[in-house]
C-alpha cells in the first residue's frame, strides 16, 4: 500500500495528523485523517506523537483581541538534529498566531530583537508582552540611575525593555511556565512538526532554517490559529520611524573636557569642521 510505504520510508517521523497533511501537500493524496489513521493502525503503525500526562492547573482566559498581549520565549532543542539550539519565538495570545521565529546558537537579545522585527513588520506593535523574568527582559538590578528616576521609571531598563518602552509596549512578567501555557504548547507542536519539515526540505544549518521559517509561519498559522473575539489591537509603526534605531543596544557615555569618550577600550572624539567640537558643560 502506497500510504504505508510513504509513512515507513519518506515520512517515518511524522505523527498521523501531520502525515495526512503532507500527503495532500506533497504527494497529491487527499485522504481524511480517520482514513489515514485506520490504514496505518491496521498495519500496526503507531503515531510517534507523545501523550504527556498534564497536571491540572488554573486556566488563563485568552485575550479578546490580537495584539493585546504577545507571549515571548525561547526553547532549547535539537532543532537541526545536532546540539541544542534555542529557538526564539512570539505568539499572539488571542489568535495563537506565530508572530516571529528565529534560531540562534544561544538565547540572546539579538534573537528577540529579530522576533520583534518580524512581528512589527508582519503584524504591528502590540499593547503588551508576556514573558519569563529572564535578564534579557527584566533587569535583576533594582538600583535606578538619576536619569531613570527623573523619567519616572520604577525599575531599571534592559536593552529589550528600553526598546519596548520606546515603542509604547508594556512588559508583563510571568510567574511560572504554566502561566505561559500557549507559548509552551507551541514549542511542543513545533518540536513535533518543525523538525520533520526541516528534514523533508533539506534544512541543515541555522541560516537556512531562519529563511525557511519565515515562510513556514504562514503555513503553521493557517493550520493552528483560532478566530479571536475582537478586532486586532496591533499598531502600525509611525512614518519616519527607523526601527533599526530602536531595536538596537544603546549605551550612555560621558564626555570629558576634550569632547571625547571611551568605549570598549577605544577613544572617540567629537569633531566639527576639522576642530574639536564644543559641547555643553
Amino acid at each position: 500500500d502506497l500510504v504505508v510505504e510513504l509513512k515507513t520510508k519518506k515520512y517515518w517521523g511524522t505523527n498521523f495528523s501531520h502525515f495526512t497533511e503532507l500527503l495532500a501537500e506533497r504527494e497529491s493524496i487527499a485522504l481524511s485523517q480517520p482514513t489515514v489513521h485506520r490504514i496505518l493502525r491496521g498495519t500496526g503503525i503507531v503515531s510517534p506523537k507523545k501523550k504527556k500526562k498534564i497536571r491540572a492547573h488554573w486556566y488563563r482566559k485568552r485575550k479578546d483581541c490580537p495584539g493585546m498581549m504577545v507571549q515571548l520565549d525561547a526553547s532549547p532543542y535539537r532543532w537541526l538534529g545536532g546540539s541544542k539550539l534555542p529557538l526564539h519565538g512570539a505568539i499572539d495570545d488571542a489568535s495563537s498566531n506565530i508572530l516571529g521565529l528565529h534560531l540562534c546558537k544561544e538565547e540572546t537579545l539579538k534573537g528577540y530583537f529579530e522576533v520583534a522585527r518580524q512581528m512589527i513588520g508582519g503584524f504591528g506593535i502590540p499593547i503588551s508582552t508576556y514573558s519569563d523574568k529572564h535578564t534579557i527582559f527584566f533587569s535583576p538590578k533594582g538600583k535606578l540611575t538619576i536619569e531613570d528616576q527623573l523619567e519616572g521609571r520604577t525599575s531599571a531598563n534592559t536593552q529589550f525593555s528600553r526598546a519596548m518602552s520606546e515603542l509604547g509596549v508594556s512588559m508583563i512578567p510571568a510567574g511560572s511556565p504554566q502561566a505561559k501555557g500557549r507559548v509552551e504548547r507551541l514549542w511542543g507542536t513545533l518540536q513535533d512538526r518543525l523538525i520533520q519539515e526541516f528534514s523533508l526540505n533539506g534544512i541543515k544549518d541555522v541560516e537556512s532554517a531562519n529563511k525557511f521559517m519565515k515562510k513556514y509561519i504562514k503555513k503553521f498559522n493557517r493550520r493552528f490559529s483560532v478566530v479571536p473575539k475582537g478586532e486586532p489591537a496591533f499598531r502600525k509603526l509611525g512614518k519616519g520611524i527607523n526601527l533599526d534605531y530602536i531595536l538596537c543596544s544603546k549605551i550612555s557615555r560621558k564626555l570629558d573636557g576634550g569632547s571625547a569618550f571611551s568605549y570598549r577600550g577605544k577613544y572617540f572624539q567629537l569633531v566639527s569642521g576639522g576642530k574639536v567640537a564644543a559641547t555643553i558643560p
